[in-house]
């Protein structure tokens, strides 16, 4: 795995949803998959208990990113 490009801090009843709109203010590509440890996350998963994990982000466009959970 590459090192992670990005962070994003968990709070208290941060979603996958709260990452993909953080993501989306600095990336308008459309995001195919996230997934940690291998796991799809599905738009209404919390994060919490998450941070120090990283997520892979999966493009459309088939490209990916990782971003630090702290």
């Amino acid at each position: 795995m590459t090192n992670p490009t990005s962070t994003f801090a968990v709070s208290e009843g941060s979603t996958v949803a709260d990452l993909t709109a953080s993501i989306k203010k600095t990336d308008p590509r459309a995001i195919e998959a996230i997934a940690v440890d291998g796991q799809p996350l599905a738009e209404d998963d919390k994060l919490e208990g998450l941070a120090g994990k990283v997520v892979s982000v999966t493009f459309e466009d088939k490209s990916a990113a990782q971003i630090q959970l702290e």
